[in-house]
């Protein structure tokens, strides 16, 4: 992985230059809810190393982004809190009709995909969402075709 063991100039030429399918085919995560925990991929457990990688990921104008909005988790078998119930959409986790800690609060996320159509001439690269906000900020019942 580059962002734990390489150079980062090595990311100089990601996705095209790396025989990926060309960027207006391709999305692009760090982690999702199969390889968050398993080990394969960065964490929120990887600490700066996963921060700087979503932030590479909205940054850089290749394929279409999706950041991962999980919770914090001491077992990798382990359920999503409150047993996956959700009282109240928009509620904050940690209150109290939506226990557990998100693994994605933090900032960067939040206005890196602006910047990214900005400089890539208008063009379109979201994380699924109708906006382009991260997937946190959106209702968990929007999907996107495969």
């Amino acid at each position: 992985m580059v962002f734990t063991a390489e150079k980062l100039a090595y990311l100089k030429n990601y996705g095209e230059g790396w025989g990926y399918l060309s960027g207006s085919a391709a999305g692009v995560f760090v982690d999702n809810h199969d390889t968050e925990r398993n080990g394969s991929t960065l964490s929120y457990k990887s600490g700066a190393n996963y921060t700087l990688a979503n932030v590479f990921m909205l940054a850089w104008p290749y394929g279409a982004p999706d950041v991962n909005s999980g919770y914090e988790w001491s077992d990798a078998d382990a359920g999503p809190p409150n047993g996956g119930r959700v009282d109240a959409c928009g509620k904050a986790a940690g209150s109290a009709s939506m226990p557990g800690r998100r693994s994605s609060p933090w900032s960067p996320s939040a206005t890196r995909p602006g910047a990214r159509r900005s400089r890539t001439g208008g063009t379109t690269a979201t994380t699924g969402s109708p906006s382009g906000a991260p997937r946190d900020t959106w209702p968990s019942t929007t999907s996107r075709a495969a």
